[in-house]
């Protein structure tokens, strides 16, 4: 017969505030809402990371939304597994026409990665643009993740 899995554990969380992002420096991305935790795996304070608690592939998504990109500047979304950069994506903001043009940048990740029980992700966001950049407070900003089936 057929065994059918739930994919946990499981969570979303997005940000409730703007966090200020330091020009040319990676930052650890402040995802303090839990839309949903099934298992109590995502830590929304203070380190901001899912460890997964139970071994096994997992899909994990970000999406990443900073205000006021100048023209022919980027954003970098990255992920960290244990404290260290796995992965990473990015986004530059180019203007359609000869003029300069400011607006927001959003980027996006997705990863399948294979977790023992005490491996941690986080995610970490970077933009280069002059002076300090905010994220937004919209659901521009979300990571989840969920376990694959066996």
């Amino acid at each position: 017969g057929v065994t059918l899995q739930n994919n946990v554990p499981a969570f979303a969380a997005r940000n409730s505030a703007a966090q200020a992002l330091a020009s040319a420096t990676f930052t650890l991305l402040e995802f303090d809402t839990e839309i949903f935790d099934s298992d109590g795996t995502y830590t929304n304070s203070s380190t901001f990371k899912f460890t997964p608690a139970i071994a096994g592939k997992y899909f994990i998504y970000c999406s990443f939304d900073c205000d006021s990109i100048s023209d022919e500047k980027y954003v970098l979304l990255s992920l960290y597994k244990n404290g260290s950069a796995i992965s990473s994506g990015g986004d530059a903001m180019k203007s359609i026409n000869f003029s300069a043009k400011t607006d927001n940048n959003q980027t996006f990740l997705t990863a399948i990665v294979d977790a023992n029980t005490t491996d941690y992700y986080q995610m970490y966001g970077y933009q280069n643009d002059s002076g300090s950049k905010n994220t937004r407070t919209d659901y521009g900003n979300i990571f989840m993740a969920y376990k694959l089936g066996a």
